[in-house]
């Protein structure tokens, strides 16, 4: 992405209030790849989301760029927004959570609670923080949706969880693979092959996923604008 250097000043300003607000909750390793990183990566469809959030958050990229604001619209049209959502690795700073805080605010319906150990806000509107991991074991009967955006180790504990409590859930996958040692150990013949490992990692979650078909929800598998990986979720028939 071009930038002017009154455009750079702006930014780096902007970066160095946020940084100020939030840089102490970051780790120093964490911190540091921000500072290094921020410029470079700005306008990349593929910038890591310790990067995006604050991107987003500072809205220093354009509507149609923002990956988050895209979720949104998507979860907003598919469930409404307006019931207990709960949002699971929602990462350092939690910008959709703050999107779908704000809307819940407005209507004054509906709540949202977040899980993940590197939040960096210790408050944030409404918003309802665990700062800790998620596990398929937790109660989540008061919650209607389930939400995942690219939630990694928590990706498999979401649908489980789901299928546990009869609710919808919405993964956006993220890039890696999360198998067992048990899973890795009856399949050598594929590692080393990361497409062919991910392929067969996306075929275990969809597999898994598909137990919700006995309790009355679609499952469904697709891809969105500016997201590479593959979006799974299940809604009530």
């Amino acid at each position: 992405m071009q930038i002017n250097n009154l455009e750079r000043k702006k930014i780096l300003f902007l970066l160095k209030e946020y940084l100020n607000e939030y840089g102490l909750n970051y780790s120093v390793e964490a911190r540091n790849y921000i500072e290094e990183h921020f410029l470079e990566l700005l306008g990349c469809d593929m910038a890591p989301d310790i990067l995006f959030q604050i991107y987003a958050k500072l809205n220093i990229i354009p509507k149609n760029k923002n990956i988050y604001v895209n979720f949104y619209n998507i979860i907003k049209k598919l469930y409404g927004l307006d019931g207990n959502i709960l949002e699971v690795g929602a990462g350092f700073y939690p910008i959709l959570a703050e999107y779908i805080d704000q809307y819940q605010s407005k209507i004054k319906k509906g709540s949202i609670t977040i899980y993940d150990p590197l939040l960096v806000p210790n408050k944030l509107g409404h918003i309802k923080m665990y700062k800790e991991n998620f596990y398929s074991t937790i109660n989540t009967s008061k919650y209607d949706l389930l939400v995942g955006i690219a939630p990694c180790e928590a990706t498999k504990d979401i649908i489980v969880n789901a299928i546990n409590y009869s609710k919808p859930f919405y993964l956006a996958m993220c890039g890696c693979t999360h198998f067992s040692s048990d899973e890795l150990y009856e399949m050598p013949y594929f590692l080393g092959n990361y497409n062919k490992m991910y392929e067969k990692w996306v075929d275990s979650v969809c597999f898994l996923a598909k137990n919700q078909e006995n309790q009355g929800f679609e499952i469904v598998k697709n891809y969105v604008k500016n997201f590479p990986y593959p979006i799974i979720y299940s809604k009530r028939k």
